[in-house]
């Protein structure tokens, strides 16, 4: 007989990406009346990045604060599911604004070394091998049909 507190679950996606404009974000997260109308259109123009259940409608709900990003994500209830709705441009899990990684991360894909990005833009090793991890990324991944004779990127 199984025990149920050993049935592992699957974590959903909490997290809805958002294509906010980075110059407003924080005048909009600010104020929950102009985030509701930035939320309604977001729906109207990408319905896909939601779940279906949105259609039922929305709650608003607290507001989360990055001491390291000096910067707030506001969390929504769809039909008694939370979701945070995070701006496109914060890397996952809040731990960096992506235009000041993009371009470190990209070399990753060409087999620069963690050690060699992280003498080039600053920070330790072990910062640039988590966020390029926090992508869900895994380099072996990517070199996995190279390794088996079969294309490099897969």
């Amino acid at each position: 007989m199984t025990n149920p507190d050993s049935i592992s679950t699957l974590r959903k996606d909490s997290t809805i990406v958002l294509p906010f404009d980075q110059d407003y974000y924080p005048e909009i997260v600010a104020d929950s009346v102009a985030f509701r109308a930035e939320l309604d259109h977001f729906i109207d123009l990408y319905p896909e990045l939601f779940p279906s259940q949105i259609k039922a409608g929305y709650r608003m709900k607290a507001e989360r604060y990055s001491k390291r990003l000096s910067l707030c994500i506001r969390r929504i209830e769809i039909t008694g599911s939370y979701y945070s709705a995070r701006p496109g441009f914060i890397m996952p899990y809040m731990t960096a604004i992506t235009e000041k990684f993009e371009k470190a991360l990209f070399l990753p894909k060409f087999d620069v070394s963690f050690w060699a990005i992280a003498y080039v833009f600053g920070k330790d090793v072990m910062h640039w091998y988590r966020l390029e991890n926090c992508l869900g990324r895994n380099k072996k991944n990517h070199r996995r049909g190279e390794e088996s004779g079969k294309k490099k990127d897969i």
